[in-house]
């Protein structure tokens, strides 16, 4: 083995990956763009996503990998394309109609409500979208034991790890059919992206399609079923994460630093 390829198997190494048998398809986008002002920074992407499927995506930093995040969950104005959810059109709803029919965005930079309890923060996760698989016994039990051990304190006390838990068991309390991951690991010691680790395989074992955005590439080996690669805001590259670290040029040219 080259080096060329020894770098590929180590950035995406599809052994990592026991993936969950998928289920009937939950979101399809089809020829997205978005952007911040003038231009735009998503080029026509295309993607399906189904139960029980983890799609990550990949690429460089400012390829747009977060606009198309962003503009799948209703946070940014598609300029152009189509959404749907379940087979149905939803091009033009809002973020919390989004929500109110299975989508759940977690963004990046950890959005709790910091004068409140951990328990308070849950609530207000599982308000108005009645009870489902995920409750907060079970997002605690099954995920994040940790929260329970600081149910009482204020999310603002909680660690950077601690109030990712958070955002991500507030998000999953939604039931959403789709839940959307922007970084969920970044900046965490390696003891706690395990435990991440961890818990994005259990959401995706029990059914929940997940698409998430990772520059750690360690993290989607182990949980995403595909991938999309993107470069300049397009999508140059998509399918199983076998055929993807079979592809030594490809992942030199757009994913090794």
């Amino acid at each position: 083995m080259n080096t060329l390829e020894a770098s590929a198997t180590r950035a995406i190494d599809p052994g990592g990956t026991a993936a969950a048998a998928e289920g009937a398809e939950v979101l399809r986008i089809e020829g997205l763009r978005a952007g911040y002002g003038a231009g735009d920074i998503v080029q026509g992407a295309s993607l399906a996503l189904a139960a029980g499927g983890a799609l990550a995506v990949v690429g460089r930093n400012g390829v747009g990998k977060t606009t198309l995040l962003r503009a799948i969950a209703g946070q940014l104005p598609m300029t152009a394309g189509r959404r749907l959810l379940g087979g149905q059109d939803a091009t033009h709803a809002e973020s919390f109609e989004l929500s109110r029919r299975g989508l759940a965005y977690i963004p990046a930079d950890r959005q709790v409500f910091k004068t409140l309890s951990v328990r308070e923060n849950l609530l207000l996760g599982a308000y108005a979208h009645g009870r489902g698989e995920w409750t907060k016994e079970a997002v605690i039990d099954r995920l994040f034991p940790r929260l329970g051990e600081r149910y009482g304190t204020l999310a603002g006390s909680l660690s950077g790890g601690e109030q990712q838990m958070l955002t991500i068991a507030r998000g999953l309390l939604s039931n959403p059919k789709v839940l959307l991951l922007d970084e969920p690991t970044e900046g965490l010691a390696p003891v706690m992206v395990d435990v991440f680790v961890q818990a994005m395989q259990r959401i995706r074992d029990s059914g929940v399609a997940m698409m998430l955005v990772e520059q750690n590439l360690a993290v989607p080996r182990k949980v995403a079923t595909r991938y999309l690669v993107m470069d300049a805001g397009e999508v140059v590259w998509s399918g199983d994460a076998a055929d993807l670290a079979g592809d030594a040029a490809l992942v030199e040219k757009y994913l090794l630093l």
